[in-house]
Parts: structure tokens; sequence; C-alpha cells
């Protein structure tokens, strides 16, 4: 919820910025220039709305290392090995 809530935030204050600043249009570039303003535009928004979905970081092991140990089944009997991550 806290990131859909940071991301609509974040949605937001870009709109509410650019439809401020709007300025009146121009055909000074053609279509080359609404091309690379909207292409420049979803670029900003897309790294703004990548950076806030990465704000939660995974927690950070001093010594982590894999193990091999035994496995069984329900009965008891050795069915083999398997690696599992072990950390401090």
């Amino acid at each position: 919820m806290r990131k859909f809530a940071t991301a609509t935030v974040a949605a937001l204050s870009i709109a509410a910025t650019l439809a401020l600043s709007a300025a009146p249009a121009e055909a000074k570039f053609g279509r080359r220039g609404a091309f690379f303003g909207g292409l420049a535009a979803a670029a900003v928004g897309a790294a703004i709305i990548g950076s806030a979905a990465r704000a939660h970081h995974a927690p950070v092991y001093s010594e982590c290392w894999t193990e091999k140990r035994p496995r069984y089944n329900r009965w008891g009997d050795f069915r083999g090995y398997r690696y599992i991550r072990v950390c401090n």
C-alpha cells in the first residue's frame, strides 16, 4: 500500500508540474520536437516511479554460505542431499 501511495503522489506531482508550466504551443520543430519531448517526459517519469518502487531494500547479512544437508522422507529413509543457504 505504501508503494502505491508513493507512486500516486509522484505521478500527481508530475502531472501538476506539467499542467502549471505549460507554454503556448509552437510548431518550431514539427513532429520531431513532440516525439523527443514525449520520450524525455516518459524517461523522467519512469525513473521517478522506478526509484519509488525500489525504496524498500532486502536485509543484508554479514556472512552467508550454503551447506549440504541430508534429506529424508516422512518415514525417515535417506533420499539424498540438498543445499541450504545459512546466514549469521
